[in-house]
């Protein structure tokens, strides 16, 4: 109290020392006397009119009250008197999106960029201010402080276009998402990251535009294992195994080439060996698998694979039911790898084993269309027509072309077009299977 009220009569005293009347208000807001507080700092105002400080002391005692338009008011008035203080701006800003006047807080950071020399403090703001955002779920909201961040910061306004891609990304909104990551690739330096976020998003319908987005890439950024990676993904999706393969002979090539200690993902394997076996070049692609399994023993995506492929090929099945078990442990409700321990069972000739987990299988992969050919194999082994032509009829619901199930619902009898007209998905049928 004491203190107070001798800063409180010097201020009144001689009203045009600043840094009494700051003092004088701070103790006034500590004693709960706001009221006082505000009136000191409104005589220094008045006694130093071309400083800008009494009003940013202003704006910070009503934004303590919450008296956000007070605030706003007197933060603009430091501003006018000095342009060129970025913790005026900040301060604006917060109290802005406080008010959720996002576009004037847009505008009044944009502005400091524009005012003041040294603007670090304004980006760390923005930064700060849009992972705040984010943590709030209000992504729209961050994306307002990340733009800014682009716009301004020339050295690292590709990493922001990527960031503002991933936020739109996560939010649905593909058209944004696009524009920010080819805004990202076009920025210099570009970044990998952007091309490969870019891929991907094409890859979802248009493989080809993938394919083109790191061809480019690979132009600009020659030899980036991830990028190449992504690239061979989208060759397979095309089915251009061949290509695919070439381009993951240039991965192994690159990683096994970089520094020591450095390896490739159990991902990177499984679609290697998975172009290799795709292609029609099984050995190879069992190599591959095995390399990756004595690298990542418990790869149970990997695992599985192998032990499917050797289950379709009938060989190495005490191997491959050895190998499902392994992957089983680490994912016991995996339709897919449930699904290939019933296929090993049904390959060894051990139907009534094989039926129950290949049902089970089928409810766990949410009626895969592969699956339910699989239990109609095995009702048709086990003698049971009725059940096996309903799986096989399930099968063809579920996948229409494909002209293996189309067969063997013939072959029982079944007027295939007739069946896939009733369920409303009639469409045209390879050849073979509409005879």
């Amino acid at each position: 109290d004491g203190a107070f009220k001798h800063y409180s009569a010097a201020a009144e005293n001689d009203p045009s020392r600043l840094n009494i009347g700051a003092k004088a208000a701070l103790l006034g807001i500590g004693r709960q006397d706001a009221a006082r507080s505000i009136q000191i700092l409104l005589d220094s105002a008045s006694h130093n009119p071309k400083s800008p400080q009494p009003w940013l002391d202003l704006g910070a005692i009503y934004q303590a009250l919450t008296n956000y338009p007070k605030a706003v008011s007197a933060y603009r008035k430091a501003i006018s008197l000095d342009r060129n203080i970025p913790q005026a701006y900040v301060s604006l800003a917060s109290v802005l999106f406080r008010l959720n006047w996002d576009r004037d807080a847009d505008r009044a950071l944009r502005e400091g960029f524009r005012s003041c020399t040294d603007t670090s403090s304004i980006a760390a703001y923005c930064f700060g201010q849009g992972r705040e955002f984010l943590a709030l779920e209000q992504p729209q909201r961050a994306v307002l402080c990340f733009r800014i961040l682009a716009d301004t910061q020339a050295e690292n306004s590709p990493h922001f276009h990527n960031l503002i891609g991933e936020i739109y990304s996560e939010m649905g909104d593909r058209k944004q998402a696009e524009k920010h990551f080819l805004l990202a690739t076009r920025k210099s330096p570009p970044l990998p990251d952007s091309f490969i976020r870019l891929a991907l998003l094409y890859l979802q319908d248009d493989p080809q535009k993938a394919v083109a987005t790191l061809l480019e890439a690979d132009r600009i950024i020659p030899n980036h294992p991830t990028m190449l990676f992504v690239l061979g993904t989208a060759y397979s999706r095309m089915k251009r195994y061949r290509e695919a393969i070439a381009v993951f002979e240039r991965v192994e090539s690159l990683v096994g080439s970089s520094a020591p200690g450095g390896k490739l993902s159990p991902a990177f394997y499984l679609h290697y060996g998975g172009a290799c076996e795709r292609s029609g070049d099984m050995e190879r692609a069992e190599k591959i698998f095995e390399k990756c399994l004595d690298i990542y023993p418990d790869a149970d995506e990997v695992l599985n694979y192998l032990a499917y492929m050797w289950a379709e090929a009938g060989v190495k099945l005490d191997r491959a039911r050895e190998y499902v078990a392994r992957a089983l442990e680490k994912e016991p409700s995996n339709g897919a790898y449930v699904d290939t321990l019933g296929w090993i069972l049904f390959k060894q000739g051990k139907y009534e084993e094989a039926l129950p987990l290949l049902e089970k299988a089928y409810e766990l992969a949410g009626h895969d269309a592969v699956i339910a050919d699989h239990v109609a194999d095995t009702y048709m082994k086990l003698g049971n027509r009725e059940k096996a032509v309903d799986y096989w009829k399930k099968s063809l619901q579920a996948d229409p072309l494909n002209g293996a199930v189309s067969s063997k619902l013939s072959e029982a009898g079944v007027d295939v077009g007739k069946f896939l007209k009733a369920v409303g998905r009639k469409r045209k049928l390879p050849s073979h299977a509409a005879e």
